[in-house]
């Protein structure tokens, strides 16, 4: 499996060396956001058998995604019945999510550039606030601006997210898929120290909502320095 940008730092993973057998064709998933320019360079660069996308991550409804495949490639259905989607999925079609993707895809699409734009600067702007605030940390990762990866000096990361919730900021310590999971094994697999483990929190960006960088960062700041005593 391939994950172009990794979920839980925003590094963008080095494909081009996982994944090429032989002289044959590439083997992969291929799973990202259509903001990614990842995505299009993957796409021309490979032969992807699959690439999976869900409407939910391009801000689009619930319950509602896409797998395209190769014309070549055998699928066995997974519900049989009537036959919808091509005998892959029967079932009534959710038409108005299909209709709500389509909008959010092509929506995404159009700006994508501007929104990778904003998004850097929200990202950017951050660090900077971060640096100037006496805070000790570190950054986890540098690609994908949609994701920022901290780990805070002294502090456990989920101590620190549900204190922030008390002010209405909502972060987390890791992607949802891996929720499960005690540990960090991305930022253990990055070589990151035990502490910085533990100390991790991901905050995530879009380009739809407005930030208060300097009163987030000051609340940030504020409610470490409560917990550490």
């Amino acid at each position: 499996i391939v994950v172009p940008v990794l979920s839980e730092t925003a590094s963008y993973a080095l494909i081009g060396t996982i994944f090429i057998i032989a002289d044959g064709p590439s083997v992969g998933v291929l799973n990202a956001t259509f903001e990614d320019h990842a995505v299009l360079s993957l796409i021309q660069r490979f032969s992807v058998f699959f690439l999976r996308q869900v409407a939910l991550f391009l801000h689009g409804p619930k319950g509602i995604g896409a797998l395209v495949y190769r014309k070549d490639i055998h699928i066995s259905p997974l519900l049989w019945g009537g036959g919808q989607e091509n005998g892959l999925r029967s079932g009534t079609e959710n038409v108005a999510g299909i209709m709500g993707f389509f909008e959010a895809a092509k929506l995404s699409m159009k700006n994508q550039k501007s929104n990778f734009e904003k998004v850097q600067k929200i990202r950017d702007e951050f660090i900077d606030e971060f640096q100037n605030s006496g805070v000790k940390f570190s950054v986890n990762g540098n690609g994908s601006p949609f994701i920022l990866s901290l780990s805070f000096d002294g502090i456990r990361g989920e101590v620190l997210l549900h204190a922030l919730e008390e002010h209405e900021i909502l972060v987390s310590t890791g992607s949802a898929c891996s929720s499960k999971h005690s540990d960090n094994r991305i930022l253990s697999a990055m070589g990151k120290s035990q502490a910085e483990v533990l100390g991790n929190v991901r905050i995530s960006f879009n380009a739809h909502d407005a930030y208060d960088v300097k009163n987030i960062v000051k609340i940030f700041a504020s409610t470490i320095e409560k917990l550490k005593g």
